[in-house]
């Protein structure tokens, strides 16, 4: 997916985010990472803390199998994480929103703690 094509995509995040918020799961942490040539959205919540990965999608799918604006956006492009991952606490050092935020905040070509971020666009960091 090159930046192009992800303008549908956009939407269709933003719209999850919304969605993710009204079921309660409340996302601290979500945004479209570019990295190795290719578009992630990743998504850290609370929720996802003391699971496995294998639970956390379970979980998710269960809860989002039909919603449209996850079958635009592709369960191959989400990653699910823990909101003390290594990339979530790196991004949390430059940005943060607040918990309730739907920002649109595109953070390209910088580099935090000698980590380079190719690209990014951020909706939520907390």
């Amino acid at each position: 997916m090159v930046i192009n094509d992800l303008s549908a995509d956009l939407i269709s995040a933003k719209n999850l985010l919304i969605t993710m918020d009204k079921v309660k799961i409340k996302p601290k942490s979500f945004f479209w990472f570019f990295h190795n040539n290719s578009w992630r959205l990743i998504i850290s919540s609370d929720e996802f803390k003391n699971n496995s990965s294998k639970d956390n999608y379970l979980s998710f799918i269960n809860n989002f199998k039909n919603d449209k604006n996850l079958r635009q956006i592709g369960l191959e492009n989400v990653t699910l994480v823990d909101p003390n991952d290594e990339l979530i606490k790196i991004l949390r050092s430059a940005i943060k929103t607040d918990s309730d935020s739907i920002s649109e905040i595109r953070f390209k070509s910088n580099v935090i703690n000698n980590f380079y971020i190719e690209d990014a666009i951020i909706y939520r960091l907390t």
